[in-house]
């Protein structure tokens, strides 16, 4: 996931008209992914490793729920047409 985010901000980054808007899009959800990250690892150092845990299932929740909802289509859809 982290690797995702991380390879279409740089992909972005070398168009040239992709200026501010661009910046004003990712820079929100990268700093969240870095905070989360940051969270996660101060808490383990300090010792509150279910705390840290279930900040990383933050993370973790997205693609669960994307593999569990085509889990569920491809498992109840008779017909794809």
């Amino acid at each position: 996931f982290v690797a995702v985010l991380v390879y279409f901000f740089l992909d972005g980054l070398q168009y040239p008209s992709s200026g501010g808007p661009y910046f004003s899009i990712w820079l929100p959800l990268l700093g969240m992914l870095i905070a989360i990250l940051a969270g996660a690892g101060i808490l383990h150092n300090k010792g509150k490793h279910t705390m840290a845990t279930v900040l990383l299932a933050l993370l973790a929740a997205p693609p669960v729920l994307y593999i569990a909802f085509f889990g569920l289509l491809i498992a109840t859809v008779d017909r794809w047409n």
